[in-house]
């Protein structure tokens, strides 16, 4: 099955599917775009604002908003010496002056420089409820999934953090999947250039995204790493070399140790708290990266068909040991995974994305209610309980879909799309095939009960709602 184009929407044309005349048109996305604008406006307005979720200043961005101000004051050298600490400073300068210039104050600039991320989510979301239309999804399963791309408990305290470039990120990587499996290198390498330049993370994922690419690697590698290098050349310029080779690379120090992750037990204990024992600050971050360099290695060794499907299931993978494995992991570190995650279960499995909704509950469950009732000990055993096995299901479904054929643990997600069709649909629609199709194989849950036994439809019978192109690479 070809893989669909992430670049457009075809809103208008023939009606396509039958007992849909309009399918093609206008008319049925205006409320999705108009739900959409109305989610986003209201995140706008209710929750970037300069202070977290629990009413307290979001000190990152107090130290963010000092280093704009400086931009916006006239003093270049001084803002180049200091965005060096990354977090899209540069990327987001011109949005930032822009705003300062025009009078704006600095929730006003705080503001401005989320609408990027807002935008891209908000197009995620419609582009999956558009090919959600592909297996008949009803209403309120495509509701749902808008609703967990754009507006799910993570993605708030990722806003109310002032973090939305880890938002932003993860949109780009999966843009960048969605156009490396269509063969179109020069969209690819300036997506995968934009989220490496955004967040460094993104760098995790770059050789995935360039292995699904069919043609033309060395290329794209090439000018995403020049468009990435033009957030850390001027700080050269101004003589902050060290600053910016840290910037260039994710083995920074560790200044934060907190419980959502791997390595709590082994914290050294002081009186001011639990931190880092030294040997896990020289290791961590390097450890990251040589281990998501060895799984896609195994991945692309293992020589099986490399689209679109298995290309965001291994980047939620490697999104997912990132998150588990950083020493400083917050709430937020998760939202690229999960995003992709549910992208993967709404556009390639065909279902309500069940997994991604049942990891952000627990993420937001733990995170509020749960975490905060419990000793750190017995928090982080809690959370490893989930996280764990949830990684392992998730990379045994990324690299090993063959060990999964042979259980039926997803009868609920198998059953979701017949139970959450519109009226009318016919039963077939939403059955599983059992036969292969263009060297895909089919995709099998990566979280428990929640991910199920799927196929795609025929390319006969599947409408693209996407403009496939004739030639790969155009």
């Amino acid at each position: 099955m070809t893989a669909p184009r992430i670049d457009r929407f075809r809103l208008i044309g023939k009606g396509e599917g039958p007992g849909s005349p309009a399918s093609g048109r206008l008319r049925p996305h205006l409320g999705w775009v108009a739900l959409t604008a109305g989610v986003l406006l209201t995140l706008f307005l209710r929750y970037l604002k300069g202070y977290t979720s629990y009413g307290f200043p979001a000190t990152d961005w107090a130290t963010r908003a000092v280093i704009f101000r400086s931009l916006i004051d006239g003093h270049v050298r001084e803002f180049l010496a200091t965005a060096s600490q990354g977090d899209s400073m540069i990327l987001r300068a011109p949005i930032a002056l822009v705003t300062g210039l025009l009078g704006g104050s600095d929730v006003a600039v705080y503001r401005a420089v989320a609408v990027p991320a807002l935008l891209a989510a908000g197009w995620l979301g419609l582009w999956c409820v558009e090919r959600m239309r592909d297996w008949h999804a009803g209403t309120t399963a495509r509701g749902l999934t808008l609703g967990l791309l754009i507006a799910s408990p993570i993605v708030i305290s990722d806003l109310t953090e002032s973090h939305s470039e880890e938002l932003l990120g993860a949109v780009l990587c999966v843009a960048a999947m969605a156009c490396a499996s269509q063969g179109r290198w020069r969209p690819t390498a300036l997506l995968l250039g934009l989220a490496m330049a955004n967040k460094h993370w993104a760098l995790l994922v770059a050789l995935p995204i360039l292995l699904v690419l069919p043609q033309r690697r060395v290329a794209a590698a090439l000018v995403a790493s020049a468009i990435t290098a033009l957030t850390i050349v001027p700080s050269m310029l101004v003589g902050s070399i060290s600053a910016a080779t840290s910037q260039a690379t994710t083995t920074g120090a560790i200044g934060e140790f907190n419980l959502s992750q791997v390595w709590w037990l082994f914290g050294r204990r002081t009186p001011g708290g639990v931190v880092a024992p030294h040997w896990l600050q020289l290791v961590a971050h390097p450890l990251i990266v040589a281990l998501c360099l060895l799984v896609a290695l195994v991945w692309w060794g293992a020589r099986r068909p490399r689209g679109l499907s298995e290309g965001l299931l291994l980047m939620a993978f490697l999104l997912a040991i990132r998150a588990l494995l950083d020493p400083a992991d917050n709430e937020y570190y998760l939202l690229p995974m999960l995003t992709t995650l549910a992208t993967w279960e709404a556009v390639c499995a065909r279902r309500l994305p069940l997994a991604a909704i049942a990891w952000t509950a627990f993420q937001a469950l733990w995170f509020g209610p749960i975490g905060g009732h419990l000793a750190p000990d017995a928090a982080n055993v809690v959370y490893l309980a989930f996280s764990l096995p949830a990684l392992a299901l998730l990379g045994l479904r990324a690299l090993a879909p063959q060990r999964l054929r042979r259980l039926d643990l997803a009868r609920l997600a198998r059953r979701a799309p017949g139970l959450l069709a519109p009226r009318g649909a016919s039963s077939s629609s939403t059955s599983t095939p059992t036969g292969g199709d263009g060297g895909q194989p089919a995709t099998i849950s990566s979280l428990g009960k929640w991910l199920s036994r799927s196929q795609p439809s025929s390319p006969t019978t599947t409408r693209s709602s996407m403009r496939t192109p004739v030639t790969p690479g155009r």
